[in-house]
């Protein structure tokens, strides 16, 4: 008999030994359920206002297992889905484990810092384009104390500034020459064929031009036109002039 007992104690130590190394770490083996680790039990409700009774049996229990694949396809985050009759369904979502709040807490903490470190192109450009009085001291705290940072920002802050320059030079160009045009369209001269004869006369020599103009102007001028083509000349060279700063400014631009 004391021979039957001293078997059956070492199968059952065999047995817990055996169980014990299945669950063991337990912290990572065992999960506690909502009564032991906390959490949230939440009841949703299909809306099958549409659909006919047969179609609502059974509805809830068909939907848990697609449910379960598109939040937990895994099986990690211990998530419980019931069907509470046919169109409602209960989810617990158990509380986070301290393992897990630390880490979370952690990853938060180095994605605040380097956060903190990087640039926002984004706030660079708005920066940029503030007035020049409030537009140092907000770029000096993308600077943050180094020295190489600030560099970048010191020639970033020059290109800035030369492009915008020559932007608004390249737009007051283009006003100026818009105005010109008007002035000879009201006083004759059709606007059609104009610009496509400018980019040839910019390129003739100073002779070769006046003649090239004045040949334009005469059979460009309708009949009945009162103004002299003479009257056009200076007006052109001025056009011209305009024009050739204007696609120099240009040029400059879509070089950079």
């Amino acid at each position: 008999m004391y021979k039957d007992l001293l078997w059956k104690a070492a199968l059952v130590a065999f047995l817990i030994a055996v169980a014990g190394i299945y669950v063991y770490p337990p912290s990572e083996k065992l999960k506690q359920g909502l009564d032991l680790a906390g959490g949230t039990s939440l009841i949703y409700e299909i809306d099958a206002s549409d659909l006919s009774p047969a179609d609502r049996r059974g509805l809830a229990e068909k939907m848990i297992p697609i449910l379960l694949k598109r939040i937990d396809p895994t099986h990690v985050a211990n998530i419980v889905m019931r069907p509470q009759g046919d169109t409602r369904i209960e989810i617990q979502l158990p509380v986070s484990s301290r393992d897990t709040i630390t880490k979370r807490k952690a990853y938060e903490e180095a994605l605040m810092k380097l956060e903190s470190e990087n640039i926002n192109l984004l706030q660079i450009k708005r920066a940029l384009s503030l007035p020049a009085e409030t537009r140092d001291a907000e770029l000096a705290k993308f600077s943050k104390d180094s020295p190489e940072r600030k560099q970048i920002i010191d020639e970033l802050t020059s290109v800035y500034d030369l492009r915008s320059n020559k932007q608004a030079e390249r737009d007051d160009l283009a006003a100026k020459l818009d105005t010109i045009k008007k002035q000879m369209t009201e006083m004759g001269l059709p606007e059609s064929g104009l610009e496509y004869q400018v980019q040839t006369w910019v390129k003739a020599a100073s002779d070769a031009r006046k003649t090239q103009i004045q040949d334009y102007l005469k059979n460009a001028l309708p009949a009945g036109v009162t103004t002299k083509a003479e009257e056009f000349l200076p007006m052109i060279d001025q056009y011209l002039d305009l024009y050739q700063e204007w696609a120099s400014v240009v040029n400059e631009l879509t070089a950079e």
